[in-house]
């Protein structure tokens, strides 16, 4: 049972007690920081699609209220009364033409206006990792309006700090998931293409994401500041996949095959699932690698980060439940679950 003043204030109703608001906080990032942010008492508001005017408060006491990044009215009132807003809301597939555009870069426009409106300064807002070349480059819709996002942020007169990560793994995750679910169910594990195999990433550990983000909140010399979050090695696709299939012990072969049949699967499963783990629009950032120096960063926040090779057991008990919950969405936060969907 949640005290009734701890509720008033999860509520936003007490005003002497600062309350953090997390949008997409359904997710993968966002279930954990939410729980970690309530693990240290504070006061958590999420932003959810449940049925309108719903508002629910979980067992570890974190609110879940009904919000929409695209309905500006929604997140004015997800704002009341908060103190801070950190923004993961994030997608890995268009719907339409317009769902990057939609959920990034109007999403974050309707967010920064939004908490202005609600008298909230600041804000933490998670990007991505790569080269200006690409996040500038419009046929790389995924990239270029997250960057146009960031971009907002930066020019809000907000108290920002942008925090801008390589592939996050960890319990829930989209990419190694999803690679030693085909690890353990095919005898040959195809990867789409030459540049798909080779595309370099730093993976970095979801608990070390949050960590960084949960810091910064209280560190007010990190606003006005963009930080690199990697791991703190860097591994092609193919090498990733390998060190996977060491670990489970599968011995699987692990081929690279034309990136058209694959494409096709994708395609049909994203027809197929709810929340398909990898994407098309994924698979069209193939050859564009996701690697930077993060050593500042650990610096600051005193981060001794986990190195993904040492850090797999969660994959041990990948299996059915995983499959379920990309087709139906069933376990939220679990594998393949955008962060806003």
């Amino acid at each position: 049972m949640i005290p009734s003043a701890y509720a008033a204030t999860l509520l936003g109703d007490d005003p002497g007690l600062r309350t953090i608001v997390i949008v997409g906080g359904s997710g993968f990032v966002g279930r954990k920081l939410a729980t970690e942010l309530a693990r240290r008492t504070e006061p958590v508001r999420c932003g959810v699609r449940s049925p309108k005017g719903q508002t629910k408060v979980s067992p570890e006491g974190v609110v879940e209220q009904q919000a929409d990044i695209r309905d500006y009215n929604s997140l004015v009132a997800l704002f009341r009364g908060a103190t801070s807003v950190v923004n993961l809301a994030t997608t890995t597939r268009q719907i339409n033409p317009q769902t990057f555009h939609d959920t990034f870069f109007r999403g974050t426009h309707n967010l920064v206006a939004a908490m202005r409106a609600a008298g909230v300064r600041r804000l933490i807002h998670v990007g991505v990792v790569a080269t200006d070349r690409y996040r500038r480059d419009p046929r790389f819709p995924y990239l270029y309006w997250k960057q146009r996002a960031t971009d907002l942020v930066c020019a809000s007169g907000l108290d920002y700090t942008v925090f801008e990560t390589s592939l996050i793994f960890g319990r829930g995750d989209q990419l190694l998931t999803a690679v030693a679910l085909a690890l353990k169910a095919l005898p040959v594990v195809p990867i789409a293409g030459h540049l798909a195999a080779h595309t370099r990433f730093q993976p970095v550990s979801v608990q070390d994401v949050v960590y960084c983000l949960a810091q910064s909140l209280d560190d007010r010399t990190t606003i006005g500041r963009c930080y690199s979050l990697t791991g703190p090695e860097a591994y092609e696709f193919i090498d990733l996949a390998r060190i996977v299939d060491a670990f489970l012990g599968t011995k699987r072969r692990i081929v690279i095959v034309p990136p058209w049949p694959v494409r096709l699967l994708l395609r049909a499963g994203s027809a197929l699932m709810r929340r398909p783990p990898i994407t098309t629009e994924m698979l069209d950032l193939a050859g564009i690698d996701s690697c930077c120096d993060s050593r500042l960063t650990y610096e600051h926040f005193g981060l001794y980060p986990r190195c993904v090779a040492d850090s797999l057991d969660y994959l041990r008990s990948v299996g059915a439940q995983d499959f379920r919950a990309w087709m139906w969405g069933s376990l939220r936060g679990q594998a393949g679950s955008s962060l806003w969907e």
